[in-house]
């Protein structure tokens, strides 16, 4: 009387491997397919053939990232720009500091403005304090970064700007009454924000 024995079903371990190796590796079309098929019920003489098939494949290429042009970037920035509210903004650097390429940050916040000048908008870092800032241009790709989250919620970002220096967070200006004082936006700032000022 002959047995036939069944082969023990593949551990969870062996699974893993192969999912893993399936991802990483240049796996033809056809072999991908198969393995596929059979990694619910493989088992583990089988699954071991497998590994050591994976195994001698080349790794798998990394995905081209898109390509974005110069003119791209500088149209996407208009944009971004046009769409943004002139005024100066404090974005907290743990909301975007592993998310900027080309601008080094250091400390709590990071200040911005945006503003016209000859009719062109632009956005630059400010450094120092209101009355004595230094501005410094952003890179593009930076500059993106900072306008897509200042444009999430532009009132709370200007907000900080104004609880940081206690001052209107939208201009600058000092706060001359208590309501100002509340809503760190003078009336005519808060106004333009579209705050009631009571």
């Amino acid at each position: 009387m002959t047995t036939t024995h069944t082969p023990a079903p593949a551990t969870d371990r062996q699974r893993s491997f192969l999912g893993d190796l399936l991802a990483k590796r240049e796996v033809p079309a056809d072999l991908r397919a198969t393995l596929e098929a059979a990694m619910p019920n493989i088992n583990k003489i089988t699954a071991s053939t497998s590994i050591q098939t994976l195994l001698q494949l080349p790794l798998a290429k990394p995905a081209a990232k898109p390509t974005f042009s110069a003119a791209d970037e500088a149209a996407e920035l208009r944009a971004l720009l046009r769409s943004s509210s002139k005024s100066k903004y404090a974005v907290p650097t743990d909301e975007i500091g592993m998310a900027l390429t080309n601008t080094r940050v250091s400390g709590d916040l990071l200040f911005l403005e945006v503003k016209e000048f000859r009719g062109k908008l632009f956005i630059r870092r400010l450094v120092g304090a209101p009355g004595s800032f230094s501005r410094y241009r952003i890179p593009p790709a930076d500059a993106i970064t900072l306008l897509r989250k200042i444009n999430t919620d532009p009132v709370k970002y200007s907000r900080i700007f104004g609880q940081h220096y206690t001052c209107c967070g939208r201009c600058g200006a000092d706060l001359t009454d208590e309501t100002s004082r509340k809503l760190f936006f003078g009336p005519t700032c808060a106004k333009a924000w579209g705050i009631a000022f009571q």
